[in-house]
């Protein structure tokens, strides 16, 4: 077990790395402003510094998941998510817990939902539609 609260598992050093989604589904709460979700963690654990919050109902893209462990978190064995964070300056990521101390559910894994990872769009962007067509992007 190493000091900062991270159990380190198995063969993959310190998470267990998977990519899922996952969705926020209740609020954290320490806040007055409504609809904030779930504080975002630097590591996983509440001992960490808090770089932001989610917004409730939405669905993030977790890389990772790791147990946590005190004194990196007031509670032992609480699963965390990392997930990224869209950043136009490069790669960013941050920490989610699964459920509140008292044992309430905060973020739930989403097995239906669809991943989609955008790797160069030479800066022009993509058009997304929900029911796309040729004609609709002036290639038919």
């Amino acid at each position: 077990m190493r000091k900062d609260g991270v159990r380190q598992h198995l063969n993959t050093g310190h998470f267990e790395w998977k990519n899922m989604a996952v969705k926020v589904i209740s609020e954290e709460g320490g806040s007055t402003v409504t609809d904030r979700g779930v504080r975002i963690y630097t590591g996983p654990g509440t001992n960490y510094s808090v770089i932001g919050w989610t917004g409730l109902d939405q669905v993030l893209v977790a890389d990772a998941t790791a147990e946590s462990t005190i004194p990196g978190d007031s509670i032992n064995d609480r699963l965390w998510y990392r997930i990224h964070l869209p950043n136009r300056l490069g790669s960013s990521y941050g920490w989610v817990a699964s459920e509140k101390s008292d044992g309430t559910l905060l973020v739930r894994h989403e097995p239906l939902a669809t991943i989609v990872e955008v790797i160069n769009d030479d800066g022009v962007g993509w058009r997304l539609r929900r029911q796309g067509t040729l004609a609709a992007c002036g290639c038919a």
